[in-house]
């Protein structure tokens, strides 16, 4: 509940402020004489905006600066279209190679022309608005605003909702918010690099030289976690030692449970970095993975994939790949929400609602090349 109430005054916050940036510089042209990229949204938000990011290094013609979290900023290792990535934690700004300093006195350090905000915070837009030197400031109003309508959208129809939502990707949402000076729609698929150095244990797994699928169970949200029935389910199908698990700390308890049911399982949770992850996917078979940035990246690195849609529509948050993909959704008449929990399903939400014998059959339809955009 607290959590809540911090977020709906952040949210009040950054829509005023921003505001009143619109109103400042409703009358500046653009200039993109220093470009800064403001993401304070998840990972695989950050991932989504990297044809925008590209997009605007190739106006300005050179590498640009990204402000983001230090959860979020792997993402960009190896970016050629990023020059400096900066960290935002509390009310302070740092990087790899400067301590961190007070909001302000970041934005007096670093003159920036213009900023592209996919999502920022009150905090930030306040200093931004107050401050003396002229700034040209790209909001990204869809964000804000379905931040505000995602949480009375259970007054309103189902056609409203998707109405509201659109069909367009978020990707090329992003992308239209830098005016169109290049021809062209240009490519708007995500992208990420492999990392430079390999850890030791990535290592041993590669030079096995051994086909493996990726399974992700769906990380922090319970909304889009597989149960753990169904990963088993779909471990014993494709063999214990042909599977590879990824996730985060949060995903540890699943893991072990997993691992003790299948021996020879491949547990990588908690062990590999996102750069990492990127690499083992460009390698497998395949992956399996609910609404995520795990499926995400398997959407940038091409691999074939199984993808869970439950309450985000896959036509706005799906994967954007040129490879084999299936995405298997129920298609709730609730969706799309913003709950955190739902039981609708006999108990489970509409991710988990998805058996590993759809799954499976997923799967085997990526190995004949039989793909369909949405299987409900």
């Amino acid at each position: 509940m607290i959590q809540t109430v911090d977020d709906m005054i952040d949210l009040l916050g950054v829509l005023s402020w921003g505001g009143l940036l619109r109103l400042k510089n409703r009358r500046r042209p653009p200039s993109w004489e220093r470009p800064l990229v403001i993401s304070m949204a998840g990972i695989g938000d950050l991932l989504l905006a990297t044809p925008m990011i590209r997009k605007i290094s190739e106006v300005w013609g050179k590498p640009i600066d990204v402000l983001t979290t230090p959860e979020a900023a792997a993402v960009l290792e190896g970016n050629s279209y990023v020059k400096n990535t900066f960290f935002m934690k509390g009310k302070s700004i740092s990087s790899l190679s400067s301590e961190a300093r007070p909001v302000s006195e970041f934005f007096r350090e670093n003159i920036f022309s213009v900023i592209v905000s996919i999502r920022s915070r009150s905090g930030l837009l306040r200093e931004l608005a107050l401050s003396e030197r002229p700034v040209y400031w790209y909001g990204h109003p869809w964000y804000e605003r379905v931040r505000l309508k995602t949480r009375l959208m259970g007054c309103f129809s189902e056609g409203y909702r998707r109405r509201f939502y659109g069909t367009q990707h978020m990707a090329r949402l992003l992308w239209g918010m830098v005016p169109p000076l290049s021809p062209g729609n240009g490519p708007v698929a995500p992208f990420m690099f492999p990392p430079v150095t390999l850890s030791g244990i990535l290592s041993d797994l590669l030079d096995k030289r051994r086909e493996y699928v990726v399974v992700h169970a769906g990380g922090r949200d319970p909304m889009r976690k597989m149960t753990a029935g169904v990963v088993s389910g779909i471990i014993s199908d494709l063999g214990d030692d042909r599977v590879v698990l990824v996730g985060g700390a949060e995903d540890a308890g699943l893991a072990a449970g997993l691992k003790s049911r299948h021996p020879r399982l491949q547990d990588m949770t908690g062990r590999l970095n996102l750069n990492e992850v990127f690499l083992l996917l460009k390698n497998a078979s395949a992956c399996i993975a609910p609404d995520s940035v795990v499926m995400h990246m398997a959407a940038a690195a091409g691999t074939p994939l199984v993808a869970l849609m439950g309450n985000a529509l896959p036509e706005t948050y799906g994967p954007l790949s040129d490879s084999e993909t299936v995405v298997l959704s129920r298609r709730p008449p609730c969706s799309p929400c913003n709950r955190r929990v739902c039981r609708k399903y006999g108990g489970v939400s509409c991710v988990q609602d998805i058996s590993a014998g759809e799954i499976l059959q997923a799967v085997d339809r990526l190995r004949k090349r039989d793909t369909t955009s949405v299987i409900q």
